[in-house]
């Protein structure tokens, strides 16, 4: 059976056990219990609808369940809310900064009370928030596909996440006049679901500045800024106060890429269908791939190409934020991987006295972090609906610290396993980078294509000389030897017609000495013009439009038999004249295979073990790192 049909089955045993005559389901008195002085407005709620069952055994679920839920609150951030309340809608993130700077001078102890909602909900916002719900489920053109249970599980929750809850108790009424002209006329609930989801992608903009805590739905709305789990509050609260029955999934970390995780919000149907928009897609679907997660590729390289090119961001588990509770473990955390199609399997055996123990995954720059915790039953524990092609590393917990049990291993699709000790000889690695290459870099590079270096003597350029031509997908470095006997004062660089791919570095060489200049260009602002030579890889030169051109007056007519081009890129590859440390892993811990100051973009390390786990780490600056093994000649990267 779908597990949540079994989740829905249980709701519908409580909710139904729950009538005016006071027969309500234990939960709901626990919660009585722990709400203190605010007791009595819950109580007042349940007399509110004491003559109205459905309502009142909507107002019941949403008690029992309302342990757990919370908000952080403190005075910093009411005040910071209230200064951005003060300004026009969508106004400029770097005001956030400025008010969250005041905030946080005025109260130094920057103090967050983690405020249970059962101590703090009001009767006003319950009462307001189930009537107000009832009416547009009721209402709605797909009311008949909704079914009470899933409208208590994914429509009358009235909150997605952590958020604060809004000072207004009519906020899915004021949401609701907001957007309901996006679905005007919409019959179709998925249809629905798809108008809302695109017109927050256009509205929603991401911020300089991360908020430190997670405002209220309306503030977050009327901000217009806001990281991925912000975003999806403020939508999920929006298609909710529509009367579309959604959630907040999430993956909580990346196994191969990043420091974070990723959040998303899904439309959930009676049977436990869940359905996800894909971009392009018209209506969402199941089965799509996880959101967020592909980078799809413009081009794939050959194998020639020089580096490992992944266009996937890897998945250990994906969880859900249930409202209702999943069980007294987990209480609001449901794990729901498999409705993403992960469906591995792995057995992990212990002789030891283990009573639990964890598969954990990397997170790039800080080591292996709990990915997963299972019970040990006569020795052996099942991780059951794993994410595959992740390496894992089989654990336990002593005093909050990792103790590796075994050797990590590559669970690869249908459940094989590759353990990571090492093999007998030695080999010789060659390395170029210290973190994950993707496609969304190969992707702006292969936008070069067809773009050209030229010389001239006049600065219109309207007589030039095409000195070289970009015809393959570029690399982190590249030497371009040229064959002209002619000089120029005029040199650029020409993007192609629909190309806004940026230039990191471009030097101009002359028998290995570096021709300097005054910068150059159209479609760059002056200062942009300046960082493609300012010998600084951090900085790129950022066209404005397509069919830019950047390049340097060199004051006097030269010669020139080399061009060497960056691209924009993520500063991961080998620096000259940073120092590097590289390491492997074996028997619990990371043993060092010493250090190196890179005299090129290339490192070499001779006599290194075969069949390891590897990690690079720039320990002059930098914190992105990945761990790889090393295979075919190349970096392959987990």
């Amino acid at each position: 059976m779908n597990h949540i049909q079994v989740y829905l089955g249980i709701l519908l045993f409580m909710v139904v056990s729950c009538n005016h005559k006071g027969n309500r389901p234990s939960g709901v008195d626990d919660v009585l219990q722990c709400a203190g002085q605010n007791r009595q407005e819950l109580e007042k709620v349940l007399e509110f609808y004491q003559n109205d069952s459905l309502k009142y055994r909507a107002a019941c679920f949403l008690i029992e369940n309302m342990s757990g839920h919370f908000s952080y609150q403190g005075e910093a951030m009411e005040y910071c809310k209230r200064k951005l309340k003060t300004l026009p809608r969508q106004l400029r993130s770097d005001s956030m900064k400025v008010f969250w700077q005041q905030a946080a001078s005025m109260y130094p102890d920057g103090a967050f009370d983690r405020i249970p909602d059962c101590v703090t909900i009001k009767s006003a916002y319950l009462i307001a928030n189930i009537n107000q719900a009832f009416r547009i489920w009721e209402e709605a053109p797909w009311h008949k596909e909704v079914s009470f249970e899933t409208f208590c599980c994914y429509i009358l929750p009235y909150r997605i996440s952590d958020e604060q809850l809004a000072d207004d108790v009519h906020w899915r009424d004021t949401l609701a006049k907001r957007y309901a002209d996006c679905i005007s006329g919409v019959t179709d609930m998925k249809r629905a679901f798809a108008l809302l989801s695109k017109e927050f992608d256009d509205l929603r903009k991401r911020p300089l500045l991360k908020c430190p805590y997670m405002l209220d739905a309306l503030t977050m709305e009327e901000v217009g800024f806001s990281l991925c789990e912000q975003r999806c509050i403020v939508r999920g609260n929006v298609m909710r106060a529509l009367g579309l029955p959604v959630v907040g999934d999430y993956v909580d970390g990346w196994a191969n890429y990043s420091r974070h995780g990723h959040f998303w919000i899904s439309l959930v149907e009676n049977t436990g269908e869940t359905y996800t928009l894909y971009p392009r897609d018209s209506i969402p679907k199941t089965d799509n791939p996880i959101d967020a997660a592909f980078f799809k590729p413009s081009m794939l390289p050959d194998s020639s190409y020089p580096y490992w090119v992944d266009s996937l961001k890897r998945v250990a588990k994906v969880y859900r934020k249930a409202f209702y509770s999943v069980n007294e473990k987990d209480q609001h955390t449901e794990d729901v991987s498999k409705k993403y199609g992960l469906t591995d399997s792995v057995v992990i055996y212990t002789d030891g006295v283990e009573k639990a123990i964890c598969l954990c995954t990397f997170k790039s720059g800080d080591g292996w972090r709990v990915a997963i915790k299972g019970e040990v039953n006569n020795g052996r524990c099942v991780f059951r609906n794993l994410g595959a092609s992740i390496i894992y590393l089989p654990a336990k917990l002593e005093k909050g610290k990792i103790i590796a049990l075994d050797a990590p291993f590559a669970l690869n699709r249908g459940g094989k396993v590759r353990r990571m000790i090492p093999a007998s000889g030695k080999q010789t690695v060659r390395l170029n980078r210290k973190y994950i290459f993707l496609t969304t870099w190969t992707n702006r590079w292969n936008e070069m294509t067809g773009g050209c270096f030229e010389g001239s003597n006049d600065s219109h350029f309207r007589r030039a000389d095409v000195l070289w031509r970009i015809s393959e997908l570029p690399v982190y470095r590249n030497e371009v030897k040229l064959q002209t006997s002619k000089s120029y004062r005029y040199v650029r660089y020409i993007s192609p017609g629909i190309s806004k791919s940026a230039l990191a570095e471009l030097f101009f060489f002359d028998k290995e000495k570096e021709l300097k200049g005054e910068a150059i260009g159209e479609g760059l602002t002056p200062s942009s013009q300046k960082r493609v030579f300012d010998r600084d890889w951090k900085t790129i030169g950022d066209p404005r439009t397509e069919n830019y051109w950047v390049g340097l007056d060199l004051r006097e007519r030269c010669h020139l038999d080399k061009i060497v081009y960056y691209p924009h890129n993520d500063d991961n590859f080998i620096t000259p004249g940073d120092l590097y440390e590289l390491f492997y892993y074996n028997e619990g811990n990371w043993h060092s295979l010493g250090t190196k100051v890179a005299e090129s973009e290339e490192l070499i390390y001779e006599q290194v073990p075969v069949n390891v786990l590897f990690v690079l780490k720039n320990t002059t600056r930098g914190q992105e790192e990945r761990i790889f093994t090393y295979e075919n000649g190349k970096q392959v990267w987990w």
